[in-house]
């Protein structure tokens, strides 16, 4: 199975949302793209399928033992070869068979070569999913025609976990999400101006802030009828690649 042309790399679950579109803002996640269309001459890397509304797909290596996730290449796709990549995704869709009958029509091979690859693609997904927390090495990207790429980190005070029971805080790439049971109103408060409010319904309030190139620090404030609640200081650290 090593010899085939196109292969399943299904993503474990608690790395999902780890992709350089949500980690670069969007004119340098452009640059990304336009570098790989461009080294790819427009055309399927897998299959050569030549078209201009091609997918850009992100090739990550998992490394068990140090639990980190490292950016191996950026390639063109067609949407055929990038639904085999992502046959979870193009099962649940429905785009399944069509999938399996595209792999094995790339790969000139025979249902049962299929069945295979797949089973042992569940087995190494499974495994990766042990994996709480993935640490993300991009440090590819200089390679791929990144060049001034601000990556932003994000230090979340309350490291993904409850706080408090009722509230749940979660940092992902350059997103703070933030969900709240029985609160009125979540404010998002830079130094001491609000620059973000949403209203709840005060039954599960739930809110999202994505980071900007402004913002050094973040917190949020929990109002509720008769008081609020502000949250720690998330601590929002640059680099330029």
């Amino acid at each position: 199975m090593e010899n085939l042309k196109l292969k399943i790399e299904l993503i474990p679950k608690s790395a999902w949302g780890n992709n350089l579109r949500g980690l670069l803002a969007k004119k340098d996640w452009d640059q990304i793209r336009v570098a790989c269309y461009i080294r790819s001459k427009n055309t399927c890397v897998i299959c050569g399928w030549t078209e201009e509304n091609l997918d850009t797909h992100e090739v990550w290596d998992f490394d068990m033992e140090s639990q980190t996730q490292r950016l191996r290449d950026v390639v063109s796709l067609c949407s055929a070869c990038h639904g085999v990549k992502h046959m979870k995704n193009s099962e649940r869709i429905g785009y399944g068979d069509n999938c399996k009958k595209h792999f094995m029509r790339v790969n000139e091979c025979d249902e049962k070569t299929y069945t295979e690859h797949y089973v042992a693609g569940q087995i190494l997904y499974d495994e990766r999913g042990k994996v709480e927390k993935w640490k993300l090495d991009v440090s590819e990207l200089r390679s791929l025609g990144g060049k001034g790429l601000e990556i932003v980190t994000i230090k979340n005070p309350y490291e993904d976990k409850c706080w408090l029971g009722e509230y749940g805080v979660k940092v992902k790439n350059r997103t703070i999400k933030v969900k709240a049971i029985g609160i009125k109103k979540i404010e998002w408060v830079d130094g001491d101006e609000i620059i973000k409010s949403v209203e709840t319904n005060l039954c599960v309030g739930i809110s999202r802030f994505v980071v900007n190139k402004n913002h050094t620090s973040i917190r949020f404030k929990l109002v509720r009828k008769n008081n609020a609640i502000m949250s720690k200081t998330f601590v929002i650290q640059r680099e330029v690649i």
